[in-house]
C-alpha cells in the first residue's frame, strides 16, 4: 500500500480522465463519467467532480473520528450519484461510499489515515447499483472521489491543535487587498483594540469574539481582522492551504498567521453557510 496525498492523487488522475471537462457545455449540466477507470460503472456527477476514485482505508477510528471529517448518511438505495449529490448539496468537496449503503463527506481528510489500497480492494457493490463501488470488504475502506477546485486538503505537516480553536475552527485560506478587505473590522481599531507586535491566533480570536464577530481572519503575520460575513467577493484561494505560503505568528513563531493578501479565516457556529469549517461542527479530534 503506497501513501499519497489525496489531493495528488485526484489532480494527478484528473489530468488523465478528463482532460478538456471544463470546456463542456454548461457549469450546470451533469456529465456521464467513468468511475474508477471501471468501464461498466458510469455515473452522472455534478460540475467539476473528477470521475477518478480511490480506496482508501478507513481502518484508523480516534473518538469515533473516521477517514473522512465530515456528516455521513446511510440509504438502502446508496449509489455515488447519491453520495455525491448530498455532499455536494452541503457544499463538501470530498464523497466517499462505504459498507453499501453509508456515504461521508469532508473538506480534508484525518492526516493521520492516509493509506491507499487498490481500487480492486473496494469491491463492495452500491446497495442502489451494484455496478458502482461502495467500500472494501476485507478492510473498512472508502471508495473516495473529489471536486477539482483545489480546495481538497489533508493539511499534511500542519499542527492539529490549530483546525480546532475553543469554540473556532479553521475555514480557508482567503483572497484580500488593502483596497478591499474581505473582513470589515481592523483589530486593531476594536475596543478594547489589538495592539499589533505580538499577534497569535488566540489573540485574534478572542478580541473578535469580546466584540462580538463570528469571523476571524490573521494575515501578513501580525493583522487581524473581524466580522459577520466575507465581503468584496472574498472567496477561498485554490491550491493554497492553510500551511501553504504561511507566515509566522509575531507572537508565537510556532504558529502560523496568513501571508501577503492571503487571509486564514477561522469561524464560530452561526458565522454565515458559505464560510465553512475545514472540521464541521460537532466533530472533534
Amino acid at each position: 500500500m503506497a501513501q499519497y496525498s489525496l489531493l495528488q492523487l485526484i489532480r494527478f488522475a484528473f489530468a488523465l480522465f478528463t482532460v478538456g471537462a471544463h470546456a463542456e457545455a454548461s457549469p450546470a449540466v451533469r456529465v456521464q463519467r467513468q468511475i474508477g477507470g471501471n468501464a461498466g460503472n458510469v455515473s452522472a456527477l455534478p460540475p467539476l467532480w473528477t470521475p477518478f476514485a480511490v480506496c482508501w482505508e478507513d481502518f484508523f477510528q480516534f473518538n469515533g473520528v473516521g477517514f473522512l471529517l465530515g456528516p455521513s448518511i446511510t440509504l438502502s438505495d446508496m449509489t455515488i450519484e447519491v453520495c455525491v449529490d448530498y455532499c455536494d448539496a452541503g457544499s463538501f468537496r470530498m464523497a466517499g461510499t462505504t459498507n453499501g449503503d453509508t456515504c461521508r463527506c469532508g473538506n480534508m481528510f484525518y492526516p493521520f489515515s492516509e493509506e491507499s489500497l487498490t481500487n480492486a480492494e473496494c469491491d463492495i457493490p452500491c446497495a442502489g447499483n451494484a455496478a458502482e463501488k461502495c467500500g472494501a470488504s476485507d478492510v473498512p475502506g472508502l471508495w473516495v472521489l473529489g471536486k477539482d477546485d483545489g480546495l481538497v486538503f489533508d493539511l499534511q505537516g500542519r499542527d492539529l491543535s490549530a483546525l480546532i480553536v475553543g469554540d473556532w475552527r479553521l475555514s480557508y485560506v482567503y483572497n484580500d487587498t488593502v483596497g478591499a478587505r474581505a473582513l470589515e473590522h481592523n483589530a486593531v481599531d476594536l475596543h478594547p483594540g489589538l495592539p499589533r507586535g505580538n499577534l497569535t491566533i488566540e489573540t485574534c480570536l478572542n478580541a473578535c469574539a469580546a466584540s462580538g464577530y463570528t469571523i476571524a481572519g490573521q494575515e501578513f503575520a501580525d493583522e487581524c481582522y473581524c466580522g459577520n460575513e466575507l465581503l468584496h467577493s472574498s472567496r477561498p484561494v485554490p491550491g493554497v492551504s492553510p500551511s501553504t505560503g504561511a507566515m509566522a505568528c509575531k507572537g508565537d513563531v510556532q504558529e502560523m498567521c496568513g501571508g501577503p493578501n492571503r487571509l486564514q479565516v477561522y469561524v464560530q457556529e452561526g458565522a454565515p453557510a458559505n464560510v465553512l469549517p475545514l472540521v464541521p461542527f460537532g466533530i472533534n479530534i
